[in-house]
């Protein structure tokens, strides 16, 4: 819902979306139809087949890495530790 928002406000839709209720449950409906139809073609497809060709072998210190990199890479959980980190040292 979020993301609906801020990503309207380049648009100027949330004027519009906050002043017609019935606009935005039409909105939300079709928002929700769309992820209904995005269910049921999922189910419907088939399978897809996975093939492993060469196995290689991958260790626990390789995946834990992985993650981390991953993990303090993303802005988002940088954000999310110093406002722990500054709750904790702080308070």
């Amino acid at each position: 819902m979020t993301g609906i928002l801020s990503y309207s406000r380049c648009f100027g839709l949330c004027a519009l979306l906050q002043a017609s209720e019935k606009l935005f449950m039409v909105l939300k409906i079709v928002g929700a139809a769309y992820l209904i139809y995005l269910g049921i073609k999922t189910f419907r497809s088939p399978l897809p087949t996975l093939e492993v060709s060469g196995k290689k072998d991958i260790t626990c210190r390789d995946l834990f890495l992985q993650g981390a990199i991953s993990n303090l890479s993303n802005p988002k959980i940088a954000i999310f530790l110093f406002c722990v980190l500054i709750t904790i040292y702080i308070c």
